[in-house]
């Protein structure tokens, strides 16, 4: 039998990637060439794999848990859990395809837009598919993530003056019962 927990951290943050990607590429602007943001638009493992621009990445800026007490003298527990996420939203004047990019700051502030859009549109149903068990070809929904807190950070400069950048800050929740 395969490992299975209730949702467990890696459930909950390839089901958020997933939801996240297939609902950005869903939803790309005219200027996006949509070929390369369909593949690979969205970096889960920056900074380890350089980016191409224009793209997205995110990274799972911690998980902490908030313990509520059991009830009616049950021994399971339930654990609150807050996920921090880093979204960010990358172009440049200088493409990955080669040529220039004027409008690159045009394009990052659409990007991020598009994020919040695609974010506050869900707000309390980010389902938590069972990848443990289901693999990539995860259906099973065993729960839901909600948005708790959205912020747009700002960023220093990038080292490269060509570069621009848009953080967005998502803190996401869910309960997980232990002691089933």
């Amino acid at each position: 039998m395969p490992f299975t927990a209730q949702y467990g951290a890696f459930n909950v943050e390839a089901s958020f990637g997933d939801w996240f990607r297939k609902n950005i590429t869903a939803q790309l602007p005219s200027w996006a060439d949509t070929g390369y943001f369909s593949a690979s638009g969205v970096n889960f493992s920056y900074p380890d794999k350089p980016l191409t621009f224009p793209s997205f990445s995110m990274t799972n800026l911690n998980t902490r848990d908030e313990p509520l007490m059991p009830r009616g003298g049950r021994t399971s527990a339930v654990t609150f859990k807050l996920s921090q996420w880093d979204i960010s939203c990358w172009s440049s004047r200088t493409p990955t395809g080669g040529g220039t990019n004027a409008a690159a700051e045009r394009d990052v502030r659409q990007m991020r837009d598009m994020a919040i859009h695609i974010l506050m549109s869900a707000k309390n149903n980010i389902p938590i598919l069972d990848y443990y068990s289901e693999g990539l070809t995860a259906t099973t929904q065993l729960g839901s993530l909600r948005l708790r807190n959205l912020e747009d950070t700002p960023v220093g400069p990038h080292v490269d003056p060509a570069v621009r950048r848009r953080r967005l800050v998502v803190t996401l929740g869910y309960q997980e019962l232990w002691g089933v």
